[in-house]
């Protein structure tokens, strides 16, 4: 093969190998979560919270990005800060003081109710109470859902922790399966971002970018 042929050859292999690795390496893998169902206690070990009682709000206030700060930002939820369904007692799992209500609970019926992230995470979990209604649960990284289940959510004393683990997403979405008001409530949303660090395969696909440009190089 004439040189000038062989080093186009080269060089559109070069371009092509190297966008193709590049762009398995930079896009991110949906991996199915581990649903979180009924925990008596949330996440295990290191985490972060919110016990909504760390932004500065009044009784019955819509919530938006009051909590950003701390780490999420809500939708059709409303804070309760005077306990006036009695949720923020001890029998109760994962209530005290302040907490997110919604629906039949005289605050925001729309829905879906969502819990957004401020950043990617790995796992969260938060205590929820309800009249006896069943929910859909579902974890979304952008636009993608990773994982959902469906669970009746009882009075006090409650139904524990619902959450997801073992993946990575940015937004919760609850929603009830009958529709209409829901009087759902959550509190001590628990929580962990992901951290930046080098994925082993990505590594493997760069390293094999390189080793296919020194072999199109020796080529030439």
């Amino acid at each position: 093969m004439p040189s000038k042929a062989r080093s186009l050859i080269s060089e559109s292999f070069r371009h092509t190998f190297f966008f193709v690795v590049t762009t398995l390496a930079i896009t991110p893998t949906v991996c199915l979560a581990t649903p979180i169902i009924g925990s008596s206690t949330g996440l295990a070990g290191t985490k972060s919270t919110i016990s909504f009682s760390e932004a500065t709000t009044v009784d019955n206030q819509v919530i938006t990005n009051e909590f950003a700060a701390f780490g999420a930002s809500f939708s059709n939820f409303g804070i309760d800060k005077n306990n006036q369904y009695g949720l923020a007692d001890s029998v109760t799992p994962g209530f005290s003081g302040d907490y997110l209500a919604a629906g039949g609970f005289g605050f925001p019926p729309t829905t879906p109710h969502s819990i957004s992230f401020t950043t990617n995470v790995t796992e969260a979990a938060f205590a929820v109470v309800d009249g006896g209604n069943t929910f859909n649960f579902s974890a979304y990284l952008d636009d993608t859902l990773v994982e959902s289940f469906s669970v009746l959510v009882n009075f006090v004393p409650g139904s524990g922790y619902m959450g997801f683990s073992e993946s990575l997403f940015n937004r919760i979405e609850i929603t009830p399966l009958a529709g209409g008001l829901a009087n759902i409530a959550i509190d001590d949303l628990q929580f962990n971002p992901a951290k930046s660090v080098p994925v082993p395969a990505t590594i493997g696909l760069f390293g094999l970018a390189l080793a296919g440009i020194r072999w199109s190089r020796r080529r030439t």
